[in-house]
């Protein structure tokens, strides 16, 4: 007798096996349909692989098995560098590569071998968490597990996630089987479901820690099953989940401290929220996805469901472990303050059979004469609305805005140009980043062909705008004779993304990359994010827009516009704002530059509220005490992007815009001799000698003269020669070929000042 009322022959066991075999044909097809989306381009975050990668020296070809790392706990890492591992041994044996180092190159330069291998992790784990669904949906009737199994199949959320490097598709798989093999136990009493199920738990939250909250339908179904009596086995089973995390998660106990330290900031990270989502709760945008994915139908008959929670029905049990597990794994989602789709994967999972166990009960009212054939229009308007998303979203990936813009890019884009680029832009091949590779242990230990592939990339200049997407923004101040004091400058620290949007710093850029996926969210937000909004109205207003690629059905990736920046509208910028140096203090709140000031001179921390607010720039020229306060928020935040900015504007000839742009930080850290020489260099490209003198002279001050650096000194050399100290300048230069070695470059330099300087 089947449990919707109909009453049906046994099916046989070929059957089942039949239908579990399509559904997880399904699943593998509509996943792996465009899974190689974006390739050979790679922008993914892609945690656990990039964690696999760097657990193997490129010098040995040793594996350290501490991620050190525990933003995730590490079965899903270990699984990946398994998997990597598969396909650095079959490369060797094909000859791709002959070590570690060649293997890490080729990574970098074509990642398709290795991200398909490890999207293909996700892939795998979905279509084996539909045979989950099906199973437990199976133990209502076969329409039931059908519908079920589609749901997971068809779910857009888990179609998107999978075809993607997150650990949640694994969460997801393991966290299923765990419950239907607790089902399993509760309906048969066999132990070895029982430590299946527990293990399971074990497992998923070593995949992924929120899968702990199993433990509550793995307490109910033993008390269900055996009254008071079932705590011993709720015990047992904490038990078995706790060893099985352990397992897979060694270092917590090995390495404490680091487990301690990146576990707690996942916990500050989802209750404080990243760009996009600080200000609300997430529940709405979960709620949103939990429709598209189970349509309106199959909400409603999750919402039915619970009508089995009051009901003395066999499968009540069922229920409620399905209602406890999707409970427990939604509540912290939809309170924090994270907008990401692939949270919701357990979510779907468990609603799917509960949907379908909605359905049976809906149909239970059906008169039998009609039951038939309205099971057949439930099924099919239960599946209608998932199935044509869950397609839409399968079958983008054909092409790819990234790609596209960045091929774009490699034909319309002059080497000696600059591009500004938003996150998630096109990903072209960056002088500063090859300049770098280099200089690291993969490529010295590369061998030469895989060296000479490197040597040959073309590069180009792009400076790329850091995201800061997480937690408050603290500054400590650390006043003299007192303890350390954290003062808040802003309740979120994206508030420092509105640093990198200043006009004023593009006056000698060539092009902006705008993308959807940060000017949605900034252009969202106004009244947070003005700065940024200013900048994209002036690009509209005085840019012309080179080239727009906008996704579509077939088009996965975010909307790129590419803005060339010619004399028009770099005039626009500059004229916006009048250059300040100080401009990134325009962040910073009254209260905190009172309390700061207030600190810096000694007079505690609190400052009169009606206090003045204070200037940022001294009398004399130099930063005011409380700007002062706030170099360590100037090097997290401000001091690399700066002279990452100045660098390229001088790489491409912009040596006034590279002048004005290391001048801040040089204004901010006086002892920092790479900014310096850049803002000095830039100065005398420009004739500007008596400027680039002064600058030179206050890092000398700010310096130990037993520790000068060899190129200051040169050219501080040359710009006392064409400032009328020539005698002094021959000085140094003497000195500089006495003290450095036979061949030195420095040292050559200075000889052929000298000897230019002979009248």
């Amino acid at each position: 007798m089947d449990t919707t009322g109909l009453k049906v022959r046994a099916p046989a066991w070929a059957n089942d096996r039949l239908v579990a075999a399509a559904l997880v044909g399904v699943a593998l097809l509509v996943r792996a349909w465009h899974i190689g989306w974006g390739l050979p381009d790679f922008t993914e975050e892609a945690i656990p692989y990039q964690l696999a990668f760097s657990m193997r020296s490129v010098a040995t070809g040793a594996i350290d098995l501490n991620p050190h790392a525990f933003s995730y706990p590490s079965l899903g890492i270990y699984l990946h560098l398994l998997v990597q591992q598969g396909v650095y041994l079959l490369g060797r044996l094909s000859g791709a590569w002959t070590n570690a180092a060649d293997y890490q190159l080729a990574a970098y330069l074509d990642p398709s071998r290795t991200v398909l291998a490890a999207r293909a992790v996700g892939v795998i784990c979905d279509a084996v968490c539909v045979l989950a669904a099906w199973r437990i949906g199976r133990r209502v009737s076969r329409l039931a597990g059908l519908e079920s199994g589609l749901l997971v199949a068809c779910s857009a959320t888990m179609i998107v996630t999978s075809r993607s490097i997150y650990v949640d598709s694994i969460m997801a798989c393991l966290a299923l089987w765990a419950v239907e093999r607790l089902l399993a136990w509760h309906e048969t009493g066999r132990r070895g479901a029982f430590i299946s199920g527990a293990v399971l738990i074990g497992l998923a939250a070593g995949a992924k820690y929120p899968a702990a909250v199993l433990l509550l339908p793995l307490g109910y179904l033993a008390w269900a099953r055996d009254g008071a009596r079932g705590t011993r086995w709720a015990l047992l089973g904490a038990a078995i989940a706790a060893v099985a995390f352990l397992l897979t998660t060694p270092f917590a106990i090995l390495d404490p401290a680091e487990f301690l330290r990146d576990f707690s900031f996942e916990g500050h990270h989802a209750a404080q929220g990243h760009l996009g989502s600080e200000g609300h709760a997430s529940l709405g945008f979960h709620l949103a996805n939990l429709v598209r994915d189970l349509g309106w139908p199959g909400c409603i008959a999750l919402l039915g469901s619970l009508a089995l929670l009051a009901r003395r029905d066999a499968r009540r049990p069922q229920a409620i472990a399905l209602w406890l597990g999707l409970a427990a794994f939604a509540i912290p989602i939809s309170m924090a303050r994270i907008d990401a789709e692939r949270y919701l994967l357990p979510v779907v999972a468990l609603a799917a059979p509960l949907a379908a166990l909605g359905l049976a009960v809906g149909l239970e009212s059906v008169p039998a004469h009609a039951r038939a054939a309205s099971m057949a229009a439930a099924a099919a308007m239960l599946m209608l609305m998932p199935a044509i998303t869950g397609f839409g979203v399968a079958r983008r990936g054909e092409r790819d805005t990234q790609v596209e813009a960045r091929r774009w890019c490699e034909t319309h884009v002059g080497r000696d140009q600059l591009m500004v680029s938003e996150g998630y832009g096109p990903r072209l091949a960056e002088q500063r980043r090859v300049d770098d590779m280099r200089s690291r242990p993969a490529y010295l230990h590369a061998s030469r062909a895989w060296q000479a592939r490197v040597d040959s990339l073309r590069c180009f200049h792009v400076v790329s705008l850091p995201l800061v997407v997480t937690g408050p923004l603290v500054n400590r101040v650390n006043p003299a004779g007192r303890p350390p004091v954290e003062l808040v400058v802003a309740p979120h620290a994206s508030t420092v993304t509105s640093i990198y949007y200043e006009p004023s710093l593009f006056t000698g850029a060539d092009w902006f990359v705008t993308t959807s996926a940060v000017r949605g969210r900034l252009a969202a937000d106004p009244e947070h994010f003005a700065t940024a909004c200013t900048l994209y109205r002036l690009l509209d207003q005085g840019a012309w827009v080179a080239a727009r690629f906008t996704p579509g059905p077939d088009a996965s990736g975010p909307e790129i516009v590419i803005y060339e920046l010619d004399a028009h509208a770099r005039a626009a910028l500059a004229a916006k704002r009048p250059w300040d140096p100080l401009w990134w203090t325009a962040i910073v709140p009254d209260d905190y530059r009172r309390r700061a000031g207030a600190l810096a001179a000694g007079e505690g921390e609190e400052a009169p509220a009606d206090a003045v607010a204070l200037p940022a720039l001294g009398a004399d020229g130099e930063p005011s005490p409380w700007v002062r306060t706030l170099l360590p928020l100037y090097l997290d935040h401000v001091a690399t992007f700066d002279y990452t900015l100045a660098e390229d504007l001088a790489l491409v000839g912009r040596f006034e815009d590279a002048a004005r742009v290391a001048g801040a930080n040089h204004l901010m850290m006086p002892m920092d001799v790479p900014s310096c020489l850049l803002a000095s260099i830039s100065l005398a490209r420009t004739q500007r000698w008596p400027e680039a003198r002064a600058t030179i002279e206050r890092t000398l001050r700010a310096c130990d003269p037993k520790a000068a650096d060899p190129a200051l000194e040169l050219q501080y050399a040359r710009a006392l020669a064409h400032t009328g100290a020539r005698a002094r300048a021959r000085e140094l230069d003497r000195r500089l070929v006495s003290r450095l070695p036979a061949g030195d470059p420095l040292a050559a330099a200075a000889a052929a000042d000298l000897e230019h300087d002979q009248p």
